[in-house]
């Protein structure tokens, strides 16, 4: 991440809009760069705005929201913060901004708004605080947390890590930079070692208490281990049979109860045969009858038919005089409602005229109420203003009162102090007088303390000139002795280099150590040649090997397979003897067989009364028979242990060839390998020379890489020696410089400072004679006031006091004009609110009258509109006699849907009778040459 930009308004003391371009020349050409200023010019404010921008909090304030915004400027309605930065994902600029209400100082707080959007095209990506953080997290790999830990450290944080006791600095430097997870996963790898370690602390005390066997221990259990497998094969064989055989009993058992199911089955079906008998000739009787069903049906379907609709006509005819008197009813009542509409319109057009009337008077009334109410407004002005200037009269007659009393107060002062009028011209002069005073002495003063200065100055340049001539013949010997030394280093440096430049001499010692590690990598190489050479030969003789015992294997396994098929055929012999004999084998014989808890084949009873106690003898054939599947079972076990040794040989076959191949491939690339090297050391030697000779290179070239290392390292060390000497003869070269200048300085101001101390000498008495004329003069412009005497110290005092005294003469004058033109003004005050306040109380009379006979005629008129319509409102009368002509009208146009709806099913339901007139007597023709039929 690369900021490239700030932009900010109104955050803390940096008022107005500010910007801070990052990808400025003196900002890229420099690298790095620092922002100063004094404590509270701004600087930690850049950083705040970088944050904000971001991410809309900072390290100071945390989260600025409506509630709380203490970054804001004070006396500012808004602010801002933009940045502009790239990652590896593209340019992108982040923009965050709040403000107050109608954006003044004192409204209140509104959410503030955060956007990022393309720094190139300016397309909006993403304007929702949430959605904002979690974009710029994605572009940046960082949140606030991880922003303010590795890009920018929080103002304070390293102050207090390297203020802290030496105990506390881990944790301060954890939370600075965020890896307080290290020490987490220390204690808990701790606390894991010491888990295991009492794992292993227990594991170990267990195997101690585990007991070794001995070999004829192991030999013997080994032993034991064999018969018990073999005897398991054996019970196993025998549990086979038994399931065998009981599975066979079991498909006996099901076969006799499907049996028994079936023996039911026919007897039930028996039973219900008998059963259904009376019926099967009934059925007989209904299969004769099937063929007139057609016929029959046809003509119930016509009787049906003829039947409904009989009854439909008959309900029809019988609805028909209901319904004509109901039409005579909706049309009585049609008549009536056209009658109540025409008495409605009637009266609404009688009423009409009376309204018009009454609506013209109180228009009329109208007016005039609104003509008394402007001519009461108008009265109650006037009597309002004629009492504002009976107040104003009363208020001036005491004014002028005040006025005169103040008058005859200022004349007695001008004549108790009649002498101060002439401080009204001469006070300038006194002050001037007075200033020139105070400057002389001023300057006197001045001058008496710089000659002290330059006094001391004299001594002190006397002292640092005689310090500076010792000074500066130090550095003069300083310097010839550091120019001594660094020619005789270079003297020792041209002697070890022998001549040559040391680049020379490290050119050839990197080139002898190209030379030391490609041999070093050819000597690995032949060592590698030589494993793989002997890798290759032990392979060889593997793969010989294996085949032979492929070879073998295939002998054996065929074999196998020829005594396999012989066994088969002697299986199949001996089982087709064994089938025959049983069948010819009496019962007799087959008791003699049984055993005790095994099923009878015949029965499958489990106890044998007859037989108890039997063991069966197997006879010739069948022992035959046991013996050869024996056989063939071991020799099939046999055949499947070559199969999978014959898999296993090939397998290893194949790989041991492909390792086979691959040790060649690299036997081949480390020969190519080891002869380009030979070439590039320009080595022709035989392959069984190489080896010893490439030994004999390496502990040359490594001896003169350790000689020409030393010749460099004592060279590199005279070197450093030499700039050491060069930087302190430069040194002392500056030192010697600077005291010889150093010394004329201090020469010149010794001169500087012997002069300064005569001219102050003399400007001294100079200031003293001034001082006493400037006294003189001051004081003649004083005396005609009452001062004798001028002291210095003083004059302030006296200025004080005589200016104090020519404001007071001026303020009297001032307010003397002041009170005599304010007498002036109030007596013709006086006159005029008088003569206003006798034309209002003729107005008032005149206005008063007409007030009443506009009240007359009123009254007139609201006894006319009473006699002619009462208190009734026209506007609501008029809307009352509307409704009632269109309730009536709407009760008409109801009447008369009301009546042709009944016309229609008077018409409907005499054309119904009629049609089914018809179709009854046509119906009923059919009918009866159906019958007939």
């Amino acid at each position: 991440m690369r900021i490239l930009g700030v932009r900010f308004k109104n955050l803390n003391s940096l008022v107005g809009v500010w910007h801070v371009d990052f990808t400025h020349p003196a900002y890229a050409s420099d690298g790095i760069f620092a922002i100063t200023g004094p404590t509270g010019a701004g600087k930690t404010t850049i950083m705040d705005a970088v944050c904000l921008g971001l991410y809309g909090s900072t390290p100071r304030l945390g989260k600025v929201t409506k509630s709380s915004n203490e970054i804001m400027s004070r006396q500012t309605g808004e602010c801002f913060a933009e940045v502009t930065f790239e990652t590896p994902k593209g340019s992108y600029r982040c923009h965050w901004s709040q403000h107050r209400a109608r954006k003044q100082p004192g409204g209140e707080l509104q959410q503030a708004r955060h956007e990022i959007a393309d720094a190139d095209s300016g397309t909006v990506l993403e304007s929702k605080i949430n959605q904002v953080g979690e974009f710029i997290e994605m572009a940046t790999g960082m949140d606030f947390e991880r922003f303010t830990r590795s890009m920018l450290l929080a103002q304070g944080g390293f102050a207090v890590f390297l203020q802290a006791p030496p105990n506390e600095r881990a944790p301060i430097l954890e939370q600075i930079t965020g890896t307080e997870i290290y020490s987490l996963i220390s204690m808990k790898v701790h606390a894991r070692r010491t888990e295991e370690h009492d794992k292993l602390e227990i594991l170990q005390a267990e195997l101690k208490g585990i007991q070794v066997l001995s070999k004829d221990e192991e030999r013997d259990l080994q032993t034991g281990l064999k018969e018990k497998q073999g005897q398991e094969t054996e019970l196993a064989g025998k549990a086979n049979d038994m399931r065998k055989a009981l599975t066979w009993r079991e498909g006996i058992f099901v076969l006799e109860k499907e049996l028994g199911k079936l023996d039911e089955q026919q007897q039930d079906f028996e039973q219900r045969r008998l059963a259904f008998a009376p019926e099967s000739k009934k059925l007989e009787k209904s299969r004769k009858a099937l063929g007139l069903e057609g016929d029959y049906r046809g003509v119930t379907a016509l009787r049906e038919l003829q039947d409904s609709e009989t009854r439909e006509l008959h309900d029809a005819t019988a609805m028909l005089p209901e319904k004509e008197k109901t039409g005579a009813e909706a049309f009585a009542v049609k008549q009536a409602a056209e009658a109540l509409l025409n008495e409605a319109r009637a009266r609404q057009m009688s009423e009409w005229d009376v309204i018009k009337k009454v609506r013209d008077l109180d228009t009329q009334r109208g007016e005039k109420k609104k003509q008394l109410a402007e001519k009461d407004k108008t009265i109650g002005e006037i009597e309002k203003q004629g009492k504002g200037y009976q107040s104003h009269v009363e208020s001036g007659e005491r004014e002028l009162k005040k006025a005169l009393a103040a008058l005859e107060a200022i004349r007695e002062y001008r004549t108790k102090h009649a002498g101060d009028v002439a401080l009204v011209t001469n006070l300038s002069a006194i002050e001037r007088g007075f200033a020139l005073l105070r400057d002389i002495e001023a300057k006197r003063i001045k001058a008496l303390e710089e000659l002290s200065m330059a006094a001391g100055k004299k001594e002190s340049a006397l002292s640092e000139c005689a310090r500076r001539e010792s000074d500066h013949e130090k550095s003069c010997r300083k310097f010839e002795k550091s120019h001594n030394d660094l020619k005789g280093l270079t003297d020792e440096m041209t002697a070890i280099l022998q001549g040559r430049d040391i680049s020379r001499w490290r050119s050839e010692a990197d080139a002898l150590k190209d030379s030391e590690r490609l041999l070093l990598q050819t000597g690995e190489t032949m060592e590698r040649i030589d494993r793989t050479s002997t890798a290759l030969d032990g392979l060889k003789t593997s793969i010989g090997t294996l085949n032979a015992g492929r070879v073998r294997i295939l002998r054996e396994i065929k074999s196998c397979t020829d005594r396999k098929a012989l066994l088969e055929k002697d299986i199949d012999t001996l089982e087709t003897q064994v089938s025959l004999l049983s069948r010819i084998r009496d019962l007799e014989a087959e008791r003699k067989r049984l055993e005790d808890g095994q099923p009878c084949p015949l029965c499958g009873a489990t106890e044998h009364p007859y037989a108890m106690g039997n063991v069966p003898v197997l006879n010739k054939a069948e022992a035959g028979l046991q013996k050869t599947k024996d056989e063939f079972k071991k020799v099939s076990h046999h055949l499947n242990k070559l199969e999978a040794d014959i898999v296993r040989t090939a397998a290893e076959i194949q790989h041991t060839e492909k390792e086979l191949a691959e040790k060649r491939a690299a036997l081949d690339a480390d020969e190519k390998q080891c002869a380009d090297a030979l070439l590039r050391l320009r080595m022709e030697v035989s392959q069984v020379e190489r080896a010893g000779k490439v030994r004999e290179e390496i502990a040359g070239v490594q001896a003169k890489i350790a000689e020409i290392t030393g010749f460099v390292a004592l060279a590199e060390e005279k070197g450093r020696q030499e700039k050491s000497a060069r930087d302190a003869l430069e040194k002392a070269r500056k030192i010697f410089d600077n005291a010889g200048k150093t010394l004329q300085e201090a020469r010149h101001n010794l001169e500087t400072a012997v002069l300064d101390h005569e001219r102050l000498t003399k400007d001294c008495a100079a200031l003293a004679g001034e001082m006493e004329k400037a006294r003189a003069a001051a004081l003649v412009d004083v005396e005609l006031f009452g001062i004798s005497r001028i002291p210095l110290d003083s004059l302030d005092a006296l200025l004080k006091d005589l200016t104090g005294r020519k404001d007071i003469w001026q303020a009297k004058e001032a307010e003397k004009t002041a009170q005599e033109k304010q007498s002036d003004e109030l007596k013709a005050g006086i006159e005029k609110h008088q003569a206003l306040l006798h034309t209002l109380e003729e107005d008032l009379a005149a206005r008063r009258k007409e007030y009443d006979g506009l009240k007359g005629e009123y009254g007139s008129l609201s006894g006319s509109r009473r006699e002619l319509f009462g208190e009734k409102n026209a506007d609501q009368e008029e809307k009352r006699l509307a409704a009632e002509v269109d309730k009536a009208g709407k009760a008409l146009e109801k009447a008369r849907e009301d009546y042709g709806q009944i016309e229609k099913e008077i018409s409907a339901l005499k054309e119904k009778i009629a049609s089914l007139q018809v179709k009854t007597e046509h119906r009923a023709k059919e009918l009866a040459q159906a019958e007939q039929q």
